[in-house]
């Protein structure tokens, strides 16, 4: 069996307590499957940080003409593109790479009847 913090065990517990012991009568099965389910839940978590974190300049650059949040531009972030070694914004405006410490990606777009859920 895998070894869990106390926060973890309390969070297994609380599964086999709220509902996987529905779905079996033996309590050690119960909790493999709710281990499992942590498993999958932190791959998830860890998968969506990955997908939605800023990416240091220093680490790597957007691609050419991809639209992306640029962080701080007076204190503030915003939609550029770069193109030829600059930020070119929506008004025309541009700022030089040495001014921009973050950026990442825009999102994508909604699906076609994709709810849009806070």
């Amino acid at each position: 069996m895998v070894l869990m913090s106390c926060s973890e065990q309390w969070k297994v517990n609380r599964m086999i307590r709220d509902g996987f012991l529905r779905f079996c009568d033996d309590p050690e099965i119960a909790c493999i499957r709710a281990e499992k389910e942590l498993e999958h839940l932190r791959n998830e978590i860890s998968r969506i940080r990955e997908e939605n974190r800023w990416i240091p300049m220093s680490e790597s650059w957007p691609e050419e003409n991809q639209r992306c949040l640029i962080y701080p531009i007076d204190d503030e972030a915003e939609v550029a593109y770069l193109k030829n070694g600059r930020f070119h914004f929506w008004d025309g405006y541009y700022a030089n790479p040495d001014e921009v410490q973050y950026w990442r990606p825009l999102p994508g777009l909604p699906k076609n009847n994709e709810a849009c859920e806070p």
